[in-house]
């Protein structure tokens, strides 16, 4: 793990998922039997240590979702955040894109990293300096 990324690391490791589903928000790991898995989750908002303001994330996550359609797979709403919903950043989650293309497309985005949730785990995956870490997601 990159020494200087340890307080993000930390902040992605502690964050909670949920995904829109049919129109029903659940838990990331309730929806994985919808979805199918593995899910990866990405975002445009915040890129890194920066925090441009809510137009500028929207826009961001919009490119975002543009370059995930046009990867291919299934797309979804979801918000990530931390365990007391006091902050919350709009994402993606999305199924049957190679898990390197959503890396390469949070690069393209400067987003650190993304997530892969599979059943009760959630890993933190860099996207231009490869590194990962674990978590159990129950």
């Amino acid at each position: 793990m990159p020494p200087h990324l340890r307080p993000l690391i930390s902040h992605y490791l502690g964050s909670r998922v949920a995904v829109e589903v049919a129109g029903q928000w659940l838990p990331v790991q309730s929806a994985l039997p919808l979805t199918g898995s593995p899910l990866h989750v990405i975002t445009g908002w915040n890129p890194g240590f920066l925090r441009p303001g809510r137009a500028r994330n929207d826009a961001a996550n919009a490119t975002v979702h543009e370059a995930l359609t046009a990867a291919g797979g299934e797309i979804w709403p979801a918000l990530g955040g931390d365990p007391t919903g006091s902050h919350v950043e709009h994402s993606w989650a999305v199924a049957g894109v190679a898990e390197s293309t959503v890396c390469e497309i949070g690069a393209a985005h400067d987003q650190c990293a993304i997530f892969r949730v599979q059943p009760g785990l959630l890993t933190v995956i860099g996207c231009a300096e490869r590194w990962q870490v674990s978590r159990p997601d129950p």
